[in-house]
């Protein structure tokens, strides 16, 4: 410490306390006692030498390699029991496995502030099964990582097999699956395995369930410290529970309720074409769900011990059930979107009607609020009240557009309608003129095939000549009239 005192240094190496050398590993918890009672004011970069570290810092040495491995071998006496320089650069260049190219050489850290370590020294000597264990790597097993429980609403219908290979195709490592028969009767067999997942059948050879109590059956059915739900008609992208966990993961130590988007999909027919549209609903809060906002049952994944606190699917509130549970988490915790769509189902949510459901709904939440969500309720109403409107003027708009389109397009019409009645009545015209030019044609030709215009052909020949004289001579007679000047005074 007088060391670090007098040079005020604000940087201390020392080697790292997973060298296997006594006096390295010494040293190493000296340098640490020693940060941790200078505290903020100095940081502790541990490095390795017989020992690769887990570090936390990578450093390019590139440029200086050569002058430390001169360094080096100023070790005469030491190089004589091992070629400690050839395994230094060795470890150096091991060191640039995940850097770029152009990386020749580095050295690792592991970098510690003081003040983290005046809180505590016990994280420099964890196992490194307890910091992967932190960075929720699965080591043994699926025992490291958190239980998924996802419950399965099951009619028995075809599409329950495509449900069950998308849950079985999850990339996500730990997960049970909890069936549960909502039609009634006996369940066509399932077997104990969803791919590598366990899976069981709950409330087979029962009455029909409504899907508020299957649901609440399955729920009382599983151990997970998530749980999930899908219904026989829906689907899930292979990374879809592991994107949610990541979720979780990024807002630890908080409580959230993290949630995809979700594909629709709609056909008509056995050979009709599928269409897909994307429901998504990027921010999700207890005014939205209150009056109208949706979250598929299938993109969520809700924590455990939100429903050990009563949480619960209502039947009474048919066909609100789902918005009061929804709204019920809410009131505990908020929606994360994943930012993501990884689900898929077959039907869209129908509008809900007004019937003593909603009634029931309404009263329960509206009664519950606060002042501040009133004043939330109040500004939300607005809200879509002025989008409401706004959609009523563009619509408006949009007709009084449409309706001067149309009077254009039927004057349009009658201009077109008008030019083609006189383009037919030229055409007319242009036909007779072709038919008269026809017949002229021939009676000229009859004419000249004629044995009255054989016999005069003499006559027309002289009468011509006689013409041409008499031009001639009337265009020299005109010529020398023209000659004398017009002038009365001459």
């Amino acid at each position: 410490m007088q060391a670090i005192n007098s040079s005020n240094a604000d940087l201390v190496y020392a080697p790292a306390l997973s060298e296997m050398h006594p006096d390295h590993r010494s040293l190493a918890m000296v340098a640490v006692e020693a940060a941790r009672r200078l505290g903020a004011r100095v940081r502790l970069a541990m490095y390795e030498v017989g020992v690769p570290l887990s570090p936390n810092v990578l450093l390019d040495i590139t440029s200086v390699a050569a002058l430390k491995l001169q360094a080096m071998r100023c070790f005469k006496s030491q190089l004589t029991v091992q070629a400690y320089d050839d395994h230094i650069v060795a470890l150096n260049r091991f060191r640039t496995y995940t850097l770029p190219a152009n990386v020749r050489m580095a050295e690792a850290f592991r970098l510690h502030n003081g003040s983290d370590l005046s809180l505590s020294t016990l994280p420099l000597f964890e196992s490194e099964y307890v910091r992967q264990s932190k960075l929720g790597l699965p080591l043994w097993g699926a025992r490291d990582i958190p239980l998924i429980s996802v419950v399965v609403h099951s009619m028995c219908t075809e599409s329950l097999k495509d449900a069950l290979d998308s849950l079985s195709l999850q990339t996500y490592q730990n997960i049970e699956v909890v069936v549960v028969n909502a039609r009634g009767g006996e369940h066509p067999p399932i077997g104990l395995r969803c791919g590598r997942f366990p899976m069981r059948l709950i409330c087979d050879n029962e009455g029909p369930l409504t899907q508020s109590d299957a649901i609440n059956a399955g729920l009382s059915n599983t151990t997970g410290e998530f749980l999930a739900f899908l219904d026989d008609e829906s689907v899930l992208d292979p990374d879809h529970y592991s994107s949610l966990v990541e979720v979780w993961k990024s807002h630890v130590p908080n409580c959230v309720i993290a949630y995809s988007g979700v594909r629709t999909k709609s056909s008509r027919g056995r050979n009709a074409t599928v269409t897909q549209e994307c429901m998504i609903q990027t921010e999700v809060n207890l005014i939205q769900l209150l009056f109208g906002g949706f979250v598929s049952v299938n993109a969520l994944l809700v924590p455990r011990t939100l429903i050990a606190n009563g949480v619960m699917f209502d039947e009474e509130l048919i066909p609100y059930e789902h918005s009061d549970f929804w709204i019920q988490l809410a009131d505990l915790a908020p929606f994360i979107y994943s930012g993501r769509v990884t689900a898929a189902t077959h039907h869209s949510p129908e509008p809900l009607c007004v019937n003593k459901g909603q009634l029931k709904f309404l009263h329960k939440w509206v009664l519950q609020l606060d002042e501040n969500k009133l004043s939330d309720l109040s500004r939300f109403l607005l809200k879509k009240e002025a989008a409401y409107l706004e959609n009523l003027l563009q619509l408006q708009l949009k007709s009084t557009a449409q309706d001067q389109l149309r009077t254009s397009l039927t004057d349009m019409q009658v201009k077109v309608d008008s030019l083609s009645t006189k383009n037919m009545e030229l055409v007319h015209k242009v036909t007779q003129l072709e038919q008269f030019l026809v017949i002229a044609q021939d009676e000229i030709q009859a004419l000249r095939t004629s044995t009255s215009w054989r016999l005069t052909g003499p006559m027309r020949f002289l009468f011509g000549n006689f013409c041409d004289l008499f031009n001639s001579a009337t265009s020299i007679k005109v010529t020398e009239l023209n000659i004398v000047p017009n002038d009365r005074n001459y």
